[in-house]
């Protein structure tokens, strides 16, 4: 029976992350043992110790041994999330296989397989090895050589290849999203698509899917992703060269952002961002592709999104600063259409060398309590909600994308305006008592409304989990009987005092979600606590604490 070995990537560093591994791997393998030490997996590969130091978990098990694969080598390089390297017996592979298998001639018996993901995120970030094919065999050569580590990137990255098409606050992580979608039988659908991960991932799984946000840009930057899936790279090449130079055109910045530039006496600095910006978007439409155009305008908004940071202050009640990144603006626009450029190169080699097909996807705007679709008709869901710090008073997402989404004529400053109270978790939100709800949300908002610092979230927070129930209640009603919906929230949400940081409350986001799900209909079939590596002082005071995510998976009853 055949064997391989299985090599954890580096960023596999967690106890969650290596049985989230264990579980995914198990559903390949016949059976599945940990190759508790590098000495270990060296002995049984024949391969020198030094070799397997190159991006290896310190201090940690190499990986695993797994017998007996359920699936052809060519699909386990295609699907596998938390493996660096597979080491398979060399008759399993032959020098044709493409770029991607690499045989030593030093190594008597085994083969060196690079999964691609990992070489997706590594060479995403590669500066040594370049955008062509032989760049890519050199890429894995260099992995599976166990190479010095200054030829390969010393990080990996969350984003890689297409999904950091554009930034993006609060992204599903690629790596996690792929190992769920294992789960899923049939289509995928996403009623809180984001930025479009799951979408993507599905896509280079070959399992179609459908994704619907109220965000007009966030259906943007999912599109403009979906588009590069299929898109030559020379047609993206031409089209940003039709745009010529950036000239012409007429913009004005939303008057929430103008008045912080003319409380400055800052009017002259705001006219020139004024006139880069309607120089793009008049550049822009001189693209006659229009799913070129679409790229292009989601790196235009990238660009912008760089160059303008929105910070919310206070305690919700509507105050901003605007901090204006000193990189100029055309600059950073032109970097994000070279890096898109880039990364579609790669991914166009990267498809063909690991035979990717991807699967048909499309994305809506709509909203996830009032889905338009039919009873009974989706088999799988995959997606993550905003989450409770949303409705804190911390994000307000619409508001702080609102000079990209104006410019592109995504949204009017009166759209703007009243659609920031329809976004679940906005501080706009208003909501009546709803008997229905946990007893500990009941709680949370009573706690919330005699706080005096506070009581401005109570009712936003009474609107978040209003909302969060009435997309489970559409959720169910669009599930086929048996369908099951992963759904990955915030394990916990924590208030603390403003000074000293001392907790005053906390919030099991996880338990009151579960038990707003069962309130919808579904039976929870499984959850899986995920920590993850977050240490932002900004949007976490209490930065060392470990930081949880749940994935919870629910069922909606034969």
């Amino acid at each position: 029976m055949s064997q391989h070995f299985l090599k954890l990537r580096a960023n596999i560093t967690l106890p969650g992350d290596v049985a989230l591994a264990e579980r995914e791997l198990r559903n390949r393998y016949e059976r599945l043992y940990p190759l508790e030490d590098e000495q270990a997996f060296s002995a049984a590969t024949g391969l020198d110790v030094a070799r397997l130091s190159s991006h290896a978990r310190p201090h940690a098990f190499a990986g695993f041994v797994g017998v007996g694969p359920k699936q052809s080598l060519r699909q386990l390089t295609r699907e596998l999330s938390c493996i660096q390297e597979i080491w398979v017996p060399k008759a399993e592979v032959t020098l044709e296989d493409g770029p991607t298998w690499t045989l030593l001639q030093e190594t008597p018996r085994f083969a060196c397989v690079v999964p691609f993901m990992a070489a997706a995120e590594l060479w995403g970030l590669s500066k040594t090895h370049d955008s062509s094919t032989a760049g890519l065999a050199s890429l894995t050569r260099d992995m599976a050589l166990g190479c010095a580590p200054e030829k390969l990137p010393g990080r990996v990255s969350s984003s890689p290849h297409l999904h950091g098409l554009h930034k993006y606050k609060a992204r599903f992580f690629p790596r996690l999203a792929r190992m769920l979608l294992q789960e899923a039988d049939g289509p995928v659908l996403d009623p809180f698509v984001g930025s479009g991960t799951t979408l993507l991932e599905a896509s280079l799984l070959g399992v179609p899917s459908m994704g619907v946000d109220i965000d007009p840009l966030s259906c943007r930057i999912t599109e403009a992703k979906l588009e590069l899936l299929r898109m030559d790279p020379i047609r993206l090449e031409e089209g940003i060269r039709a745009m010529g130079e950036p000239s012409g055109g007429h913009y004005e910045l939303p008057p929430w952002m103008a008045r912080k530039f003319t409380r400055k006496g800052l009017e002259s600095e705001q006219a020139l961002y004024e006139s880069i910006i309607a120089g793009w978007v008049s550049a822009m439409d001189r693209i006659e592709d229009p799913a070129v155009r679409k790229v292009v305008s989601v790196c235009l908004s990238d660009g912008i999104n760089r160059k303008f940071n929105v910070r919310m202050m206070g305690t919700g009640v509507g105050r901003f600063a605007l901090e204006v990144r000193k990189t100029s603006l055309d600059l950073l626009i032109r970097r994000s259409l070279e890096e898109a450029l880039r990364q579609a190169t790669r991914f166009q080699k990267l498809q063909s060398a690991y035979g990717l097909r991807p699967a048909a996807s499309s994305v809506v705007r709509g909203n996830a309590g009032a889905l338009n679709l039919p009873d009974d008709s989706q088999g799988f869901v995959l997606t993550s909600p905003p989450y409770l710090p949303a409705a804190s008073g911390r994000e307000a997402y619409l508001f702080s994308k609102s000079i990209a989404m104006t410019a592109l004529g995504l949204m009017s400053v009166e759209d703007i305006q009243a659609g920031r109270s329809s976004v679940m978790g906005s501080m706009q939100a208003g909501a009546e008592r709803f008997h229905a709800l946990p007893e500990g949300v009941t709680d949370l908002v009573d706690w919330l409304a005699n706080d005096e610092l506070r009581s401005i979230k109570a009712e936003p927070t009474l609107a978040y989990y209003q909302d969060l129930q009435q997309a489970l209640i559409e959720c169910h009603r669009v599930m086929k009987p048996g369908g099951v919906a992963c759904w990955v929230v915030g394990k916990e949400s924590v208030f603390y005092t403003f000074k000293t940081r001392k907790v005053l409350r906390r919030v099991p986001c996880d338990l009151l979600f579960v038990q707003i799900a069962e309130y919808a209909g579904f039976e929870v079939a499984e959850t899986l606590d995920i920590e993850l590596q977050k240490r932002n002082l900004n949007a976490r005071p209490r930065s060392k604490d470990p930081y949880f995510e749940t994935a919870v998976l629910l069922r909606k009853r034969g």
